[in-house]
């Protein structure tokens, strides 16, 4: 059995060096509230143009795949108490600043973007981090990054997801973020492209969901944050069913909250709005990104950061009595649009 074991805080930033796997489409973000260009796209702002690739099931079983020192260290934390690491998940932020210990945060589509950065937040608030993504070589990197674990997995899935939740055995924190988008008119809209956004963006959120709350109901609670879209909130002209997808993971999250609160577990979503994450900075000029800017009230575009440390909160005892909520990370985008 792998188990994965906090970690003490560490202090810098995940960072990546290598070139990436372009064909293989996870999570980072950049919001479709308003299309880029007409180009389609797959991923919260991954840099791949194409076709997707994220419904496609890799071979099974894959093997765990950490790092050697993070292996040796895993199997280490076979009999640490949950009880013992749920407290420290909760721990207040002046205890993590201290370099307290905390719980075992699984984060979906953490190769790059919003759950790269994601991955790094948490294992500074002194997580064990355990990255997963399709693409096995971002994952892995990730995990170096920041001295975590990670899997192969495809979240759209099912076998996918439950054999890399078997070899987990602990779960405090459950960060959906894989999500891909298609986008196209309604018209224009095929079965694949159907098939595909709804397989990762609403069943890959129920897959993981249902494969790691067993865990957290086991140890007495955790926080789940799925990631949602400001896309959720108002429509835009050719993105297609995205936005249906996004407010679908709105809808799963509050009844997660309903469900699963009275075994102490708390579900909150994330709504990014226009965020640049590295998959899409290629796409933007400084000069691009002051336009862009423009239209938001704070009159800037997003970082990955501004996700990633409102994620943290929502990971916190700060918000322990926040749940089935949903928090806009926009600019204030949000607030001047009509609700759908």
């Amino acid at each position: 059995m792998f188990v994965a074991q906090p970690r003490p805080a560490v202090t810098e930033s995940a960072g990546r060096s290598g070139s990436e796997k372009r064909e293989i489409t996870t999570c980072s973000r950049d919001s479709p509230l308003s299309p880029m260009s007409a180009t389609n796209r797959d991923g919260h702002g991954a840099d791949v143009v194409g076709p997707c690739s994220c419904s496609c099931s890799p071979t099974w079983p894959q093997s765990t795949r950490c790092p050697p020192a993070a292996r040796s260290t895993d199997q280490q934390a076979s009999h640490r108490s949950s009880a013992t690491v749920r407290q420290r998940c909760g721990a207040p932020r002046a205890e993590r600043a201290a370099g307290g210990t905390m719980g075992v945060a699984v984060i979906t589509g953490a190769g790059r973007g919003l759950g790269k950065a994601t991955a790094a937040r948490l294992a500074r608030d002194g997580h064990a981090v355990v990255a997963l993504d399709l693409d096995a070589a971002a994952a892995e990197a990730t995990a170096a990054a920041v001295g975590g674990s990670w899997h192969q997995c495809d979240v759209a899935d099912w076998g996918s997801v439950e054999a890399v939740a078997a070899r987990i055995e602990r779960c405090d924190i459950l960060v959906n973020n894989a999500g891909i988008w298609r986008f196209h008119s309604l018209l224009d809209t095929t079965p694949d492209d159907l098939q595909s956004v709804i397989a990762v963006n609403i069943i890959g959120v129920v897959q993981c969901s249902r494969a790691f709350a067993p865990k957290m109901i086991a140890a007495g609670g955790g926080s789940i944050v799925n990631l949602s879209s400001g896309a959720a909130w108002t429509n835009s002209p050719g993105v297609g069913v995205y936005p249906a997808t996004k407010a679908a993971v709105i809808s799963l999250t509050k009844q997660m909250a309903l469900e699963w609160g009275a075994h102490g577990i708390r579900a909150n979503a994330v709504g990014p709005g226009l965020i640049v994450t590295e998959g899409t900075s290629g796409n933007y000029s400084e000069e691009r990104k002051i336009e862009r800017g423009k239209s938001v009230p704070m009159l800037r575009v997003g970082e990955p950061r501004d996700i990633a440390d409102v994620i943290s909160f929502l990971c916190s005892d700060d918000a322990r009595y926040v749940s089935g909520q949903v928090i806009y990370v926009d600019g204030g985008v949000t607030a001047g649009r009509a609700a759908i």
